[in-house]
């Protein structure tokens, strides 16, 4: 067995290695953290139902912030339907679309 020197000859650090990239190659599609944060802008508005059920908060305080997380919703919205104003996706050889980010 070959003597290891540093961390990074181990095969197991070369193999969670490989696959932290491959599930980061995965999760780093914006497109899909934008309905994630959709889904987390509507638990948080449940959240403050809730609030104003229990009198935690005044009508007019749900009333300011539901309008604001309403607005953030449409927001998000808009992002997804117009993703190919912000970002382009190339194949590069690859049989994964890949996203390239441009600058907003």
């Amino acid at each position: 067995m070959p003597t290891v020197r540093f961390y990074q000859d181990l095969k197991v650090f070369q193999r969670s290695f490989e696959a932290a990239v491959q599930i980061y190659e995965l999760s780093k599609s914006f497109i899909a953290k934008l309905t994630d944060s959709e889904g987390e802008v509507r638990e948080t508005q449940t959240g403050l139902q809730f609030a104003l059920a229990c009198r935690y908060i005044s009508e007019e305080q749900f009333n300011n912030l539901n309008n604001q997380y309403n607005q953030i919703i449409g927001m998000l919205g808009n992002m997804l339907s117009q993703s190919e104003k912000w970002c382009s996706f190339s194949s590069d050889n690859n049989p994964e679309e890949k996203l390239i980010w441009l600058e907003l």
